[in-house]
């Protein structure tokens, strides 16, 4: 929430939401598909691991990113 108050925090997890989802949409069914298809067994974890670290880089840029704020002005 970086020391801001719940409504900011809503109205943010509002606008990202759409934008956040499908780009897991995107993400996560093709990964699995490959993962299940073309990735051995033993080495699946470290794959979808791999994945993840990419996905949760991707969030933290996107969750950092500047926004404009209207002041009513």
């Amino acid at each position: 929430m970086e020391g801001n108050d719940i409504r900011l925090a809503v109205q943010r997890c509002r606008n990202d939401f759409l934008e956040i989802f499908i780009a897991g949409l995107m993400i996560w069914p093709l990964a699995q598909c490959i993962n299940f298809r073309f990735i051995p067994l033993r080495h699946r974890l470290i794959f979808n691991q791999s994945i993840a670290l990419m996905w949760n880089t991707y969030l933290a840029w996107k969750t950092n990113q500047p926004k404009e704020v209207n002041t009513g002005s």
